[in-house]
């Protein structure tokens, strides 16, 4: 989950004086891996366990302004909350080889 994590958090500019404005990036970014998620292994899950996924990623969407308004305990218990769930599904991606075709 470490590098799912480090993904996630590690923006440029890190934690910068506008603490709002990281926090609304760092969501972004856990929004865009459950997206990326679902589109790239959406034949690997069943539909209903894709329709669950894409329904968080867009309440967690819809709730990104609320969510970097929380409080630092808040907003941390979200985030790490959500990476282990970002960490689950792509253990969960099988393993592809790539092949090329000439």
């Amino acid at each position: 989950m470490r590098d799912v994590m480090d993904n996630i958090l590690g923006l440029d500019g890190s934690a910068s004086a506008d603490t709002r404005r990281y926090r609304r990036q760092v969501i972004e970014r856990l929004v865009w891996a459950l997206v990326d998620i679902t589109e790239r292994q959406g034949s690997v899950y069943e539909p209903n366990h894709r329709a669950l996924i894409m329904r968080l990623t867009i309440i967690i969407g819809d709730m990104t302004a609320r969510i970097s308004h929380a409080d630092n305990a808040a907003f941390s218990t979200i985030i790490r909350e959500a990476a282990m769930l970002v960490s689950l599904l792509q253990r969960r991606q099988p393993e592809t080889a790539v092949f090329t075709v000439h």
